[in-house]
């Protein structure tokens, strides 16, 4: 037994059912074989088969799931992705794109932001969501003093 190659169910993966049709498929994991199953599909496509794998090998080539992708070994995340992550809208992250235009990306029909400015987000959100919550907790230890003959606003006679 060869160890150095995969076997069978590590090559090919296949899945039915779900209601996702993206993810039911089937796919290979290793180019050697995609390459080869392309050849005997479409001989005559199978060049630029071969220069679409190896732009991916290289960086070149966008591979995506359709939250993310990788290009050029950086990673970038859809504004999809995005706005229910932090239940944001598109003009929130249109507005990001303005005060950070080389953080964006247009592919596909699709924009995308770099993954360093999300995760920035995601601190950023962390450290509202916890200075909330200290706000909600100190409350009830706010003081307020009522003066003689004044009434607080909205309560006048």
């Amino acid at each position: 037994m060869d160890y150095d190659t995969p076997s069978e169910n590590e090559l090919i993966i296949t899945r039915t059912g779900g209601n996702n049709p993206y993810e039911r498929g089937t796919w290979c994991t290793d180019t050697r074989v995609a390459r080869r199953f392309f050849q005997w599909l479409s001989p005559e496509n199978a060049w630029e088969v071969d220069d679409f794998l190896d732009r991916i090998a290289r960086g070149e080539a966008i591979v995506s799931d359709g939250n993310t992708f990788m290009f050029r070994g950086k990673e970038w995340v859809s504004c999809t992705a995005y706005c229910r992550q932090f239940g944001r809208t598109m003009h929130s992250f249109y507005g990001l794109k303005a005060s950070y235009p080389y953080s964006f990306m247009f592919v596909e029909e699709q924009w995308y932001m770099s993954r360093d400015l999300f995760n920035m987000k995601e601190v950023q959100a962390r450290f509202e969501s916890s200075r909330s919550e200290i706000r909600r907790q100190n409350a009830d230890r706010q003081l307020s003093f009522e003066f003689a003959g004044m009434e607080p606003e909205g309560k006048e006679g």
